[in-house]
Formats: C-alpha cells, sequence, structure tokens
C-alpha cells in the first residue's frame, strides 16, 4: 500500500523495522532483513490497520485499545490510535486521540511534516465528529481550520495529490454533494473541491458500493481503484479502474475482465489491496476469494503495466496461493513484499493444499517483480487474518497486522 517514500533500505517487523543493511534508495540493493527489530511498541489488543512514518515519529490505526513500550510491562490506554518514536519505539505521550466507536483504516502523512489524515468508521475523535479528520503528532489534537467533512457513509483510504486530498469509502455524498465513493478534499479546510468527480457505482457481489483502496502514479496523473463496484462514469469496469486525474478527472482507458469472473459467492468483493511502484510503471493488486485456478484471480497476486490502453488487457504474471488470501502489497523494489493467511506461493493447482511446485511461504513473502517468482526470503509470520498495512521507510519494512509472532520473534500486531 503505498504512502509518500522516503527510501527502500534492508529492515522488517511486524508493525516495525529491522536494522538497515542495504543502500537507501528507491531502489536498494537487496532484500530487507528477516529478524525483526526490537524498538517497536507492542499492541496488545485488536489489530493494527494503518501505518504511516512522518518526520521521526511512525503513526499507527488500527481497532486496538492498549499498547506498551518496547520491553514494558504497563499496558497504556491507546484508543484505534498511537504514535511512537522511529528511532526507540517508545509511545508518545502526547498522541492519545479519544476515538468514537469504529475502527481507523488509513494514516496519511500532511504536507506539512507534523500532522496527519486518518479515515475509517469511526464516528469522531474527541468533540469532532466526521470519519475524515486532521491531527497534529506532537499532541493527537485537530489541527485547526479542517473542518471534518460530512459523508453518507464509511471512509476507506487516502491520498494526497495535486493539492488535493482524495478519499474513498462507500459514501455516495459528500458535504451535500453527489459525489460516488471518490471525492477531493481542500487539504488545509477539508471543503470539497470539484475534482475529481467520477462517479463509481454497482456491486460485484451484492453488499454496499466501495472503493477499498487507492494508489497514484508518482507524478499524480492516474489513480487506480479496487474495490466492490461494476461501473465507472457509466463504463463497465468490475472491481478495478484506472482515472485520469486532470481537470475534474475521467475514466482511463485502460480495462481488463480478469476481475468480472465470481469467486467464492462469500465475498461481495475479493480485492484487497493495490500498491504502485515508485517509477509509475506497474501495478500490483492482490486477493482474496478461494481457490480458482488459473482462468480466475481468485486468492492472487497480480502485475499490471500502466503503460498499456485499450480492453481485454492480461496481467504481465499471475502468482496464485492455491485457497488462501493475499491481503496486502508493498513495492520496494528489488521486490515485491505480499502479507496474508497464506500459507504457499506458485500454487494455482492447490486447494486448500500444495500442488506440485508449491512455495512455502507462511503469512508473508517476497517476490520477484520482473516475474512474480518467490525470493528465498522467509522469515514466517503467525497468520491470522493477515497484515493490513505495510510500508518501506529508509530504516526497514513495517507490517501491520493482527498477530503477534513474525520471523520467530513476538512483536505484537
Amino acid at each position: 500500500m503505498s504512502r509518500p517514500r522516503l527510501a527502500v533500505a534492508a529492515g522488517l517487523t511486524v508493525l516495525a523495522l529491522v536494522p538497515a543493511g542495504a543502500a537507501a534508495g528507491p531502489h536498494a540493493d537487496r532484500l530487507v532483513a528477516t529478524a525483526p527489530a526490537t524498538q517497536t511498541p507492542q499492541i496488545m489488543d485488536g489489530a493494527a490497520m494503518a501505518v504511516a512514518r512522518i518526520g521521526s515519529s511512525v503513526v499507527v490505526g488500527g481497532s486496538f485499545t492498549r499498547a506498551r513500550d518496547p520491553g514494558g510491562a504497563t499496558d497504556l490506554t491507546r484508543t484505534r490510535l498511537l504514535a511512537f518514536d522511529a528511532a526507540t519505539g517508545r509511545l508518545s505521550p502526547g498522541f492519545a486521540p479519544a476515538i468514537a466507536s469504529g475502527e481507523v483504516s488509513a494514516v496519511l502523512p500532511a504536507a506539512d511534516g507534523t500532522s496527519v489524515y486518518v479515515a475509517g468508521s469511526f464516528t469522531g475523535i474527541g468533540g469532532t465528529t466526521g470519519k475524515v479528520q486532521r491531527l497534529r503528532v506532537a499532541d493527537g489534537q485537530p489541527v485547526a481550520g479542517f473542518v471534518p467533512p460530512t459523508i453518507g457513509g464509511r471512509a476507506w483510504d487516502l491520498r494526497l495529490v495535486g493539492g488535493r486530498l482524495l478519499i474513498t469509502g462507500t459514501f455516495t455524498t459528500v458535504n451535500g454533494a453527489s459525489r460516488g465513493l471518490l471525492a477531493g478534499l481542500d487539504p488545509a479546510t477539508g471543503a470539497l473541491l470539484p475534482s475529481p468527480n467520477v462517479p463509481f457505482s454497482g456491486v460485484q457481489n451484492g453488499g454496499t458500493p466501495s472503493i477499498r483502496k487507492i494508489d497514484v502514479t508518482p507524478d499524480g496523473s492516474t489513480l487506480v481503484a479496487i474495490g466492490n463496484f461494476r461501473t465507472v462514469a457509466g463504463a463497465e469496469r468490475r472491481q478495478l479502474a484506472l482515472v485520469s486525474l486532470a481537470g475534474t478527472g475521467s475514466l482511463a482507458s485502460w480495462s481488463t475482465d480478469r476481475y468480472g469472473s465470481a469467486c467464492s459467492s462469500g465475498f461481495n468483493t475479493y480485492m484487497r489491496d493495490v500498491d504502485i511502484d515508485p517509477t509509475g510503471t506497474y501495478f500490483v493488486v492482490v486477493t482474496t476469494g478461494a481457490a480458482g485456478g488459473t482462468t480466475r484471480l481468485c486468492d492472487s497476486s497480480a502485475r499490471w503495466e500502466l503503460a498499456r490502453t485499450g480492453g481485454g488487457l492480461q496481467p504481465t504474471w499471475v502468482n496464485w496461493s492455491g485457497g488462501d488470501t493475499f491481503t496486502a502489497v508493498e513495492i520496494a523494489e528489488p521486490a515485491v513484499y505480499l502479507g496474508g493467511h497464506v500459507r504457499w506461493l506458485s500454487n494455482p493447482g492447490g486447494r486448500d493444499s500444495a500442488s506440485t511446485g508449491a512455495v512455502p511461504r507462511e503469512g508473508i513473502a517476497a517476490v520477484d517483480p520482473a516475474n512474480g517468482v518467490p525470493y528465498n526470503w522467509n522469515p514466517g509470520r503467525a497468520r491470522g487474518y493477515g497484515v493490513y498495512d505495510m510500508i518501506a521507510p529508509a530504516e526497514g519494512l513495517y507490517v501491520a497486522s493482527d498477530t503477534d509472532v513474525l520471523g520467530g520473534a513476538t512483536r505484537r500486531k
């Protein structure tokens, strides 16, 4: 899941980093380490669902209520949001916002380097109502002048691009104006902007229309959206669409029918995450859905090229788990990092079992961006539901999840 990037380096953990061992840069020359760092807080309940690096701090959102300092024995109240020092892992004492019921599913650094936007299903923070808010990292208080928008549904994801704060979710209105699952806000005031105004509607398999995740190319020109939708600007786009962000926005001439087929009937949408590579060349989509063979993209990770146009497009490569969910992807070359409750990769013939050629990978994996072939990198992670978010700043790979063990070490969430 892309966020504003610093640099990719060697390191990894559950919601933390690992000692750097490679040269920093957008194309580090080796994978992150497999042993998790020690300087991260322990989240004692719920799940860590979103993570962002801002200044010297890391901000984490989710469904938790308690956390501890590294090596600490005392639980501290942290309700769905916390911040910690990136160098020491100690919880920031002044950042403990009181969040009403729900969860935080997205955290995004603001351009000022001192505040963050947060979004989710919560109803308010402190005395301020609204599902999209802006908070100071120093003390967790609302940023003056930003008025949370009134949205007719929950918020799912956020991006800051071209002077616009893009929000997605299940809403059909924002501040009383029609907006189908995607809208742009003034980053300073929270006011609704004219663009983008590209309506998403319909459903894949029942349920509520939603845009679950988005990413935007580094040049800010193109948005990739995934979720439970069927049409975009009146044209069929099943669960995946590309939008040009020029002007008020428009549907891009890019489409595939590979996500139009059904997976398990239990999923309204089987899309789970999307990430664009740092050069804006390609993106990777990961899914759930149950084993579906090679004719469907259920329980798969797939690379797609941004430069291609037209209809009927096909992925560059696909890696199937054989019946287990991929929940998160982070492209930090030379690897595409994948998280979920997978047990195997390269397992198209599997049905909750290992077929010929399957590669064992528990809960987390790294594949070659060029061909999707798994690297030998294999720390292992307690599977749970899966990984909710990953980011790769200079110090390593942060992994936010609902489980407590990664690389053989206890690193809660």
